[in-house]
């Protein structure tokens, strides 16, 4: 269910926060080594911790994120 999927929250899967965010509502995503920087505009980034996911889930969320953001998910390897 695409329309089930998109509006499923980044905390559905990760518990870290009361915040939550909806999966359409973040415009890009950073990922890094540690962290998982999500932009709700190009002002504003929820920096999540990868160790805090939950069950080591970090591939399920990165698969659910990028499916929605389409091309703006990027992976930083330095």
């Amino acid at each position: 269910n695409k329309g089930g999927e998109r509006n499923r929250t980044v905390f559905d899967l990760v518990s870290l926060s009361q915040t939550e965010i909806y999966y359409y509502a973040l415009v890009k995503v950073y990922e890094t080594s540690k962290y998982l920087l999500l932009f709700s505009s190009k002002a504003k980034a929820f920096i999540v911790d990868k160790s805090t996911i939950e069950n080591g889930a970090v591939d399920e969320v990165r698969g659910k994120i990028s499916a929605v953001l389409k091309g703006k998910y990027y992976i930083c390897s330095y």
